[in-house]
């Protein structure tokens, strides 16, 4: 991100293919996009476009809840972000990153895009009263719940289901799915056009490759991303095969909270 703005004037690259939308709104504020209507992004909804056309995001990842199986039985597993809250949950049996860095700090900057500020704001000073563990990243919260020292972790669907793939004793929540409930945190892998770059015209041959449902697919049956934007079933190991109800917040909508949010988290969990 940072060299496609140094290089903005003179852009060598062509496309900006990346896992974490932040840094592509990030771009397009800058002035490094430029808007591109690609015909493989038709299919896709228009909560994972930018209306302007200066970005598309295909199939990701999801925020997921991990438990360990040795631990909790499956009547007692949580299914909601809020039971990261509950006294039902020890706060010693859970699990979180610090959520003012990756994709932590995205959900965090969702949730305050979804409640608002008071209550996003209360969810974590809840959770850092609790004593909850924090961690130093998502990979460390699925190795702290695959190893058994605690029983829930907040982590992401891509480290979830390398734990599954290991063989460890973990089962992967989905939460909030309940009809009419929050749905879980999508977030796409996003792809867009460099303005002025050297060649435009192969550069939107790419996007359309990039974009299109069938290399969605394609990545998804390697389990290079778990979730589909286009709301298909998923084959991802330890999940399950239906499609995820997303979160209904659009990129634009998180972005605008996450330095709010960043701030307020700090406060709490770094004093």
């Amino acid at each position: 991100m940072n060299r496609l703005i140094a290089e903005k004037n003179r852009p060598l690259a062509d496309v900006f293919w990346n896992g974490e939308f932040m840094q592509t709104l990030l771009l397009k504020e800058e002035g490094v996009l430029t808007p591109y209507v690609s015909p493989a992004a038709a299919d896709i909804p228009a909560q994972y476009r930018d209306p302007g056309g200066y970005w598309a995001g295909t199939g990701g990842r999801a925020r997921i809840l991990l438990v360990n199986t040795d631990r909790l039985s499956p009547g007692g597993y949580p299914d909601s972000i809020g039971d990261l809250a509950d006294e039902t949950f020890p706060a010693d049996e859970i699990a979180i990153a610090y959520p003012m860095f990756g994709t932590s700090a995205t959900h965090a900057a969702a949730l305050y895009a979804a409640w608002g500020q008071d209550d996003a704001r209360s969810l974590y000073e809840t959770m850092q009263a609790r004593g909850v563990r924090v961690a130093d990243g998502n990979s460390v919260v699925r190795d702290l719940v695959a190893g058994g020292q605690v029983s829930v972790g907040l982590t992401d669907t891509d480290d979830a289901c390398r734990a599954v793939e290991d063989g460890k004793p973990v089962a992967i929540i989905v939460p909030d799915q309940e009809a009419g409930g929050l749905g879980a945190l999508v977030i796409p892998t996003t792809v867009a056009l460099i303005a002025n770059g050297p060649h435009p015209e192969e550069g939107k041959v790419l996007v359309d490759l990039l974009l299109a449902k069938e290399t969605e697919r394609r990545l998804m049956d390697i389990g290079w991303i778990q979730v589909s934007t286009r709301l298909e079933s998923g084959a991802a190991p330890g999940m399950e095969s239906g499609p995820i109800r997303g979160m209904e917040v659009t990129p634009c909508d998180v972005y605008a909270q996450l330095q709010p949010a960043r701030r307020d988290l700090t406060e709490i969990f770094i004093r």
